[in-house]
């Protein structure tokens, strides 16, 4: 029987395969859950929007990618909050929907091999994390979809990463003295600052908290203390007591992390202990800590041998986003498309 997590899992994956272009570029699209439904005007009226080639986009086809942008990207909903901006980020939307029909239309010029079953691999791929055939078509309900369209999203995701191997992605990579130019521009984003391992016991007090309050907080923090101090075990304590939930129940590790990440009243403290030491109770804005230092870490200098395969990858990934940008322009300008809204 598949667990909730395998189900969850496996709709996740369903929910991967929306056409915007903008996640074409990343080779993993992504289909948000539908929230609102599109104006009943625009449902009624569903005038064409624009025309790609001979392809019409329809009010509904731009209703529907504005809602999944929306859902994917929750923080849009406090961002659009003026007529304005909800006309320019449709006018956006648009943009994407016609670049991506360009795509889909060229992809079907390219020649691409055994895509019937790829596509059936991938489909059996998103079967396996349902129960049963009557789960996976109720998922797909869910997202307004059929077998067929999911079909259809695969075989046009497939088609349009065959599409950018083969135009985009080709040619030699960066140049030995690119990289090198690269690095040596670059040098301090190499530098790995210096690093602690700790672990800490948290007493939470809130930035409002009275006088009594806090002074009772630091009286539990210094009691804790004590018993650390007097044998117990720290992660024991610290997974009976600790109110850091995120790290409580692994004994109140913090791992490593470097100064920055955290508060300075924190990392001061931190810094200063030697590996195997406690600190005293140490006060920061979100309550008391006591610190137990594990381990360090100097800061260090990436070597070239070290940074250089990475250094490619975004050299190389950087050189395709300008080819594609290039290559999807020439598209548009080569095709015939119409735009029909404001």
């Amino acid at each position: 029987m598949k667990t909730r997590h395998e189900i969850i899992r496996a709709l996740a994956l369903l929910l991967a395969l929306g056409i915007y272009p903008a996640c074409v570029a990343a080779e993993k699209p992504k289909m948000a859950e539908k929230t609102t439904p599109a104006p009943a005007e625009a449902v009624i009226e569903n005038k064409v929007v624009a025309k790609v080639n001979k392809k019409e986009i329809r009010e509904s086809d731009l209703m529907d990618a504005m809602t999944a942008a929306i859902g994917q990207n929750p923080q849009l909903r406090t961002m659009l909050n003026s007529d304005e901006q909800m006309k320019e980020f449709k006018k956006q939307v648009l943009e994407q929907l016609i670049t991506t029909e360009l795509l889909i239309q060229e992809s079907e010029k390219v020649t691409m091999k055994d895509v019937d079953a790829q596509i059936d691999e991938k489909m059996k791929e998103f079967r396996s994390g349902f129960p049963g055939e009557g789960e996976f078509e109720a998922a797909l309900s869910q997202q307004g979809m059929s077998v067929a369209d999911l079909r259809a999203k695969i075989s046009n995701s497939m088609r349009i990463n065959h599409l950018m191997e083969a135009k985009v992605r080709t040619g030699p990579g960066p140049s030995e003295e690119e990289i090198k130019a690269f690095y040596t521009e670059n040098e301090e984003k190499f530098v790995e600052p210096e690093m602690v391992k700790a672990s800490h016991i948290l007493v939470r007090v809130d930035p409002d908290a009275d006088t009594a309050t806090r002074e009772a907080a630091r009286k539990k923090s210094e009691a804790l203390l004590k018993r650390v101090r007097g044998g117990e075990d720290f992660s024991e304590v610290a997974k009976s007591n600790s109110e850091d939930p995120s790290v409580s129940e692994n004994g109140g590790s913090l791992g490593f992390f470097a100064r920055q990440q955290m508060v300075p009243q924190f990392s001061d403290a931190a810094f200063a202990l030697k590996p195997g030491e406690l600190s005293d109770v140490v006060e920061s804005p979100v309550g008391f800590h006591i610190i137990r230092a594990e381990d360090k870490k100097p800061e260090k200098r990436q070597s070239y041998e070290e940074t250089r395969e990475r250094i490619a990858q975004y050299l190389q990934a950087t050189a395709s986003q300008g080819k594609m940008a290039e290559y999807i322009q020439s598209l548009r300008e080569s095709g015939n498309v119409q735009v029909l809204v404001d």
